[in-house]
């Protein structure tokens, strides 16, 4: 990081590095973006996050398609593992890098694009590590196209918090999206209780990073059995080939998540149906355990009778 951009994030913010504790997750993510645009455009108002998702590499890797990415390897932080800028952004920085009207690049390559754009996602990079672990890092070389050296691999079975930010910048449609490692998040939020030991967890929650974290979006599954198959059993399977189901019960069903833990069942709850419509009714409360096992060690499940 150059010295004149960690000179603006310090002043922009009144404390020095030493002193800048380790706050929220979402408020730390968002104040390195706001530093990182307003080195480039001289303007931190108007960022809007339009989504936070926990999602499979799979998943990930489908939401920036089109896009151009900036994918990040370094075991001293490896959280932040891909900066993805869409088109139109990629075109707002080359307009400012070659002092030309936006509305002349639309025939610019991607390519000569994605050159002008690699030292801007470095930077935002080293504006995320600087905020979120207080360390003043120089970012790796960024590889376009090398998934697999992230942090996870970008596998079906990995897990990322998908952040995306829409840019107040004319014309509109400029979105940033910036793809964390869910484990490295994990591991920044017991940082953060191991901080908070003294405190209850009321007093954690109210502004916290875990109070945040918990606003994240997962999928809820409604899985009527599982069946454990070896890799073999998969491989031969073939059309019109039938599985018993044993456990299955009536209109029975188990509510699933997956989160950063792995697979977890939170609850019981029967299928339904009504014309063209399909539910699921909650027959059980929330599962005691699982709200525990997110460190809500206070939380008292409500009550199922309503069901």
């Amino acid at each position: 990081m150059s010295s004149v951009i960690l000179k603006k994030i310090i002043n922009n913010h009144g404390i020095p590095p030493k002193i800048l504790r380790f706050q929220d997750f979402w408020d730390n993510t968002l104040l390195s973006v706001e530093s990182w645009f307003d080195d480039h455009f001289q303007t931190k108002t108007g960022i809007e996050m339009l989504s936070r998702q926990v999602v499979t590499g799979k998943e990930a890797l489908r939401s920036i398609d089109g896009n151009l990415t900036y994918i990040f390897s370094d075991p001293k932080f490896s959280g932040l593992c891909l900066v993805a800028v869409n088109r139109s952004l990629a075109e707002a920085f080359a307009a400012k890098r070659l002092n030309e009207n936006q509305d002349n690049l639309a025939d610019i390559s991607d390519i000569f694009l994605s050159l002008i754009c690699e030292r801007v996602a470095s930077q935002l990079w080293e504006s995320a590590a600087f905020k979120l672990l207080d360390k003043i890092m120089e970012a790796p070389h960024p590889s376009t196209s090398d998934y697999g050296s992230a942090s996870g691999g970008f596998t079906k079975s990995s897990r990322y918090l998908l952040l995306t930010y829409s840019l107040p910048l004319p014309g509109g449609g400029k979105e940033l999206q910036m793809i964390f490692s869910l484990k490295a998040v994990r591991d920044l939020l017991a940082m953060h209780e191991h901080d908070e030991t003294h405190s209850t967890v009321h007093n954690r929650d109210q502004g916290g990073l875990q109070s945040s974290f918990l606003l994240s979006t997962v999928k809820l599954n409604a899985v009527l059995d599982r069946l454990p198959l070896t890799l073999g059993d998969c491989l031969n399977m073939e059309i019109g080939q039938t599985f018993e189901l044993p456990n299955v019960s009536g209109r029975k069903v188990a509510l699933a998540i997956d989160t950063f833990r792995g697979h977890q069942n939170i609850a019981e709850a029967q299928a339904g149906a009504w014309r063209k419509h399909r539910a699921v009714k909650l027959s059980t409360a929330i599962e005691p355990d699982f709200a525990r096992g997110m460190g809500m060690e206070d939380f008292e499940a409500a009550s199922s009778g309503g069901a």
